[in-house]
């Protein structure tokens, strides 16, 4: 990819009040796009993924998986790769960012980079 400019998200890991990941998210997003990056920070406090009941990738039927997961999945299918800000939660993945990443196929992972705070 050398010098090109790459098509990134940022995925935050948790919906606590007085999060860190919003800042560091955000700082990070900055570094990035200011080297021409495209950028989009993906936050769990603004997706409701309460209605999900099964990973987009298990629909018998794509078409009535909810438009959220489409919108999620699409982002990912175009994403050149990945930055994930997450708290550190007993030794293993926050709830929230597991919510998000657990809901789409492993072929979609692509480069990634992991910034864990404790």
């Amino acid at each position: 990819m050398g010098d090109s400019p790459l098509n990134l998200l940022i995925f935050l890991g948790s919906v606590r009040e007085h999060r860190m990941a919003t800042r560091v998210g955000r700082y990070m997003q900055n570094l990035l796009e200011k080297r021409g990056h495209t950028v989009t920070l993906v936050d769990p406090r603004e997706h409701n993924l309460g209605e999900v009941q099964q990973p987009l990738h298990f629909y018998a039927d794509p078409t009535a998986a909810p438009a959220i997961l489409h919108k999620i999945n699409k982002q990912i299918l175009e994403a050149d790769g990945f930055v994930i800000v997450s708290p550190e939660y007993n030794s293993g993945m926050a709830p929230a960012l597991a919510s998000i990443m657990d809901n789409f196929s492993p072929q979609s992972c692509v480069s990634i980079c992991v910034y864990t705070r404790s």
